[in-house]
């Protein structure tokens, strides 16, 4: 029988490196290529939760764009006592007809408002969402301040002030049933008044 040679120093480094691949650098590149694709599985999750996190978002906020004619009100006399108008035009209000045109374009709004009769000019507003102060006017001609407009969710909402005689309001703007609400909330009194819209164009 052959007598089995010597094992040279670099056979048996070549022997050792082996069994280090075998036993350690194998399982530890398994362990690597694992993490890798638990890492980009949960980063396509992720990035497709926000994908459609914001379609959902942006599918809630409704297009105002368009024209808009007042179908109804509710408890708008009463609203409008509260915020200081004489009798009379509280008793005949509604008798008046209002046209609203919106013009939306990303967080940019624009409105141009009409009354039949008119009881002051036609007028025109516009605003970016996040806008500190906008000067406008009510149907009625008197002034007043939009503040800080926002998406609330679905509900475009702002703070409304009235400059003389000063009322804090709050105004709400949405979709319910295809009609377009402007809903107006008081807040030093007990009192809302909705005002809602039909489109025809």
């Amino acid at each position: 029988q052959a007598a089995r040679a010597p094992a040279t120093p670099q056979l048996a480094l070549q022997s050792a490196v082996a069994a280090w691949v075998r036993v350690v650098a194998r399982p530890l590149m398994r362990l690597l290529l694992l993490a890798v694709a638990v890492s980009e599985g949960l980063g396509t999750r992720a990035g497709a939760r926000r994908l459609h996190e914001g379609a959902a978002l942006s599918k809630a906020r409704p297009d105002f764009t368009g024209e808009w004619h007042l179908e109804r009100t509710e408890n708008m006399k009463d609203f409008m006592r509260a915020i200081g108008y004489n009798f009379l035009i509280c008793e005949t209000a509604f008798l008046a007809r209002a046209k609203q045109v919106v013009n939306q374009t990303g967080g940019n709004f624009s409105f141009y408002f009409e009354t039949f009769p008119a009881l002051t000019g036609a007028r025109r507003t516009s605003f970016q969402l996040g806008d500190g102060e906008v000067r406008m006017k009510d149907d009625g001609g008197r002034e007043m301040v939009l503040m800080t407009p926002a998406w609330d969710g679905e509900v475009l909402k702002a703070g409304l002030r009235y400059v003389k005689p000063e009322h804090d309001l709050e105004i709400l703007r949405y979709i319910d049933d295809g009609h377009m609400v402007e809903h107006v909330r008081h807040l030093r009194k007990d009192i809302e008044m909705r005002r809602i819209f039909k489109k025809t164009k």
